[in-house]
């Protein structure tokens, strides 16, 4: 997992490379929704493609991770489709649906039922690497969602631009990013991570914790500014020995939402001396949004470490799909 982390910025290159020599049929339908539907390792995609288009997208995007689709969509909906594997149960159940209602569907997966269908009703579809796992995968599955809403004339086209810059951010703040995740991950050890970001940045923060989640075997919270404030943060008076706060901070982030994250860190800050403030580094929000996220798989894979535990091991899921299948 930890090489797989490493190839983090050569995996932008090879989705952008992917999305520019796919070609999709009839892309000129108008639509009143889009749907995403998607889980875990997939399905986070969906989720942090939602607050980067939150400022251009002019028609609703509501996301699915669940066997049942929303009663809107009908044949003026376009349904992207994400599974890795092409047999996420789950999300095959949601794709059956929206194809029996006419919905205009996109698909993306590395194979598996999902990518067969798509190419017996000749569907648009992009197909993905195989033989990773879902999680190790975010960057082709973001890239592809973004691009289908581009290729269906929903968004524009300069998110390429933006993330062939987010590169070379990368690349010159490797060390930061590595020393930094590091430091935490020493002081995290079997300490629950509470994760705070800024609105906007809420797939960002469900993308760190379930990195955690997986690779890390950690169990833990994220949540959002200004939300927190409005509820969380009254909870900030028992139950708090052990907790270790990363709040993920960005140099455009709104001025009172800013103002809100340093006295909520004077609140919390009576009940636990570990808290870190995690700057990103972009003059965009998807250059913004691919530090922060490539700060949060090395965390991850640090973390796993320290812990002495497999990054890469799933055996629990695993172990779950076969009681399923019985």
């Amino acid at each position: 997992m930890k090489k797989i982390v490493a190839g983090f910025e050569a995996q932008i290159l090879e989705a952008l490379k992917i999305v520019d020599e796919s070609k999709f049929h009839d892309t000129h339908k108008k639509f009143d929704n889009v749907l995403i539907c998607g889980l875990g390792g997939s399905g986070i995609a969906g989720s942090v493609v939602k607050d980067l288009v939150h400022d251009e997208l002019k028609i609703p995007l509501v996301l699915c991770k669940d066997y049942h689709i929303p009663a809107f969509v009908n044949h003026k909906t376009l349904v992207i489709v994400s599974s890795y594997s092409g047999n996420t149960e789950e999300t095959l159940s949601a794709f059956k649906q929206a194809f029996e209602k006419k919905a205009e569907i996109a698909v993306i997966s590395s194979g598996g039922s999902l990518l067969e269908f798509a190419k017996d009703k000749n569907l648009n579809h992009l197909i993905l690497p195989s033989g990773n796992a879902p999680r190790a995968m975010f960057n082709f599955s973001m890239i592809c969602v973004m691009s289908i809403l581009e290729k269906y004339g929903l968004i524009s086209d300069k998110f390429y631009t933006e993330f062939e810059k987010s590169i070379q951010v990368l690349i010159d703040n490797q060390e930061k990013i590595q020393k930094q995740a590091l430091e935490i991950a020493k002081q995290l050890g079997n300490k629950t991570p509470v994760l705070y970001v800024m609105k906007g940045y809420e797939g960002v923060g469900n993308r760190i914790k379930q990195q955690l989640n997986e690779n890390s075997k950690t169990l833990g919270w994220s949540n959002v500014i200004p939300e927190m404030n409005h509820n969380e943060i009254l909870g900030w008076r028992t139950n708090t020995d052990n907790l270790l706060v990363i709040n993920f901070r960005t140099p455009s982030e709104f001025l009172q939402n800013s103002k809100r994250s340093e006295i909520s860190q004077e609140i919390y800050g009576k009940y636990t001396d570990d808290i870190f403030n995690v700057w990103s580094l972009g003059d965009s929000l998807i250059e913004n949004t691919m530090y922060l996220v490539n700060f949060g798989d090395w965390l991850s894979v640090f973390v796993a470490d320290e812990k002495g535990v497999d990054a890469a091991e799933y055996d629990i899921i695993e172990f779950l799909k076969e009681r399923l299948a019985e």
